[in-house]
């Protein structure tokens, strides 16, 4: 289970346990039908009256639970719908079936958005269930909302915390070998020309490249990726990702960079089927003018029940 918050949306399209939830969803009716109807049984005994405002706000619980979709009261859903997301983790995960949630950029969760994780923090430990979240640092000072929700997270003993730093040059030899299929030697010479801009950054790595990819520089051959490390070099001068990111977007057709423009409208997330209205274009229309997009990882395409597509943050260096 994935969850993501965004920076710049509060709305519930763009909170990480809703996605979290849906993802769960997905993967509970995808079980076979006599177990399916076992998890239904224990979730709808630890939800209780919840059961309708779970099939109210999560889709895919609707569908799993088959309980009419009842919201209730307005001004206690909020809080009845994160004791519900717990109680349903009790009645599902286990060693049998351990549940993993990961919930990203949590710094950017409204307060009430992160009372979930607060209460899987402070409440007894769910046997088969690992959260996992992520946080900016640089973003969280004494006045922040998670300023609170951290320390008695590592009063817990069964909480670890990690810092994430950059890649140090031998790990990032390995990450660009294995990328592009050639031996650590091969990679080292490309590894010192980025890692002089990228500092490790295993992100900032990857867009550039992208960057050699598209410069031509960075070539797929029959006998797997080729480049000169003098090329590269000389081909990526001084470059921030910023502009990396916008030669991408400007690289793709108008028509597409057109849809990117009306996605970003929306959200930045939206499902494919509404897409025909946003733009006035045919269905027919707006799959050609998706396929650029998404062939540079500009776009992606998650899949489920539904198929939204969504913005992505970067995208593999691929041969063709």
């Amino acid at each position: 289970m994935v969850g993501k918050f965004e920076q710049y949306r509060r709305d519930l399209e763009c909170s990480a346990g809703f996605h979290a939830f849906r993802a769960l969803g997905r993967l509970l009716l995808a079980e076979p039908e006599d177990e399916l109807s076992e998890v239904r049984g224990l979730i709808v005994e630890a939800v209780g009256a919840n059961a309708g405002l779970l099939s109210a706000v999560v889709p895919e619980f609707a569908a799993l639970l088959g309980v009419a979709p009842d919201a209730g009261d307005p001004v206690t859903a909020q809080v009845r719908m994160q004791r519900a997301a717990v109680q349903v983790l009790r009645a599902v995960a286990s060693r049998k079936r351990p549940v993993v949630v990961f919930v990203d950029d949590l710094q950017w969760g409204r307060r009430t958005r992160l009372g979930f994780v607060d209460l899987v923090l402070s409440e007894d430990p769910i046997e088969g269930l690992l959260l996992v979240g992520a946080h900016r640092e640089t973003d969280v000072d004494a006045a922040h909302r998670l300023a609170m929700l951290l320390p008695r997270g590592r009063e817990q003993a069964g909480v670890r915390w990690l810092a994430l730093d950059n890649l140090p040059v031998p790990s990032l030899v390995t990450m660009v070998a294995e990328m592009l299929h050639v031996d650590r030697a091969t990679a080292a010479g490309l590894v010192e020309v980025i890692n002089d801009r990228t500092a490790g950054n295993p992100y900032e790595t990857v867009e550039l490249l992208n960057a050699l990819r598209h410069e031509g520089v960075l070539k797929a051959t029959g006998a797997g990726w080729r480049w000169d490390d003098a090329a590269a070099r000389a081909s990526l001068g001084e470059p921030e990702v910023a502009e990396l990111l916008a030669a991408r977007v400007a690289a793709i057709p108008p028509t597409s960079r057109a849809l990117v423009e009306a996605m970003a409208c929306l959200g930045g997330r939206v499902e494919a089927s509404l897409l025909p209205t946003a733009t006035a274009a045919s269905a027919g229309q707006v799959e050609l003018q998706l396929a650029p997009a998404l062939a540079e990882g500009v776009l992606v395409v998650e899949t489920g029940l539904r198929d939204p597509c969504g913005f992505a943050t970067t995208a593999p260096v691929r041969p063709s």
